[in-house]
């Protein structure tokens, strides 16, 4: 069963972001600035990335 990711909470929403098969496959995932700013907030969200070494690259409303 999917969990809605409007009911996780920010650490769990990065878990859910991180541990999906396209991230375990080293394969680009997109999300919306809108969601990212939405469930953990922009600066959080970058300073995951910068922790885990991951390259990042924003277009329009995608990171």
């Amino acid at each position: 069963m999917r969990q809605d990711p409007a009911l996780l909470s920010a650490d769990h929403w990065m878990s859910h972001l991180f541990g999906s098969k396209a991230a375990r496959d080293g394969l680009v995932i997109r999300r919306s600035v809108r969601d990212i700013d939405r469930y953990v907030g922009r600066e959080a969200f970058i300073r995951e990335l910068k922790r885990a070494g991951i390259g990042r690259s924003k277009t329009l409303a995608k990171w």
